[in-house]
């Protein structure tokens, strides 16, 4: 009975120490972020989008094309294109590359749509000014991190982006 009881408390003592890792012990998840949300700094303020929050996958002619959006309830959103998507990797928004990906960051003048101010990567004579990347894709779902610099478009103001991660359903 003594030999079984040991047993018994053994079992349970092994289980409890190996019941007890870090997420991180396989290299972490650096996205904790929700479904349907996308989060980032912009110039060191925070964004969360997540009033929109989506990613469409599209094919055409053998090229997949991945398009991450979000926009939180004033109008300001983050919109990123990856052009020939091949699989979890890190992708370079870069004007360097034949294959441009691109982000963008817009804040929305809701009276007047047409004013509002768009800052894009990449933009002419950039070189690398960003990444995204994939960690994980699913069917229904694509979790990832990202950063770029962005310049307006119709001016010279740059704006940071960094931190950024997403967890986005597919639509």
């Amino acid at each position: 009975m003594k030999t079984f009881r040991k047993l018994l408390i053994l079992s349970f003592v092994s289980l409890a120490i190996a019941s007890c890792s870090k997420k991180d012990d396989d290299g972490g998840d650096n996205n904790n972020v929700e479904v349907g949300t996308l989060t980032a700094k912009v110039n060191g303020a925070n964004f969360s989008g997540s009033v929109v929050a989506i990613a469409t996958e599209t094919t055409v002619a053998g090229t997949t094309i991945i398009r991450l959006q979000a926009s939180d309830a004033s109008g300001k959103a983050i919109v990123i294109l990856i052009n020939a998507y091949t699989g979890e990797n890190t992708y370079e928004i870069s004007d360097a590359n034949t294959i441009v990906n691109t982000a963008s960051y817009t804040e929305t003048n809701i009276n007047n749509p047409a004013s509002s101010p768009s800052w894009v990567a990449p933009f002419n004579s950039s070189g690398k000014v960003g990444e995204v990347t994939i960690s994980e894709k699913t069917a229904t779902t694509i979790k990832g991190t990202f950063n770029f610099e962005g310049k307006e478009q119709n001016g010279t103001s740059m704006k940071s982006i960094t931190d950024g991660k997403f967890n986005l359903e597919f639509q």
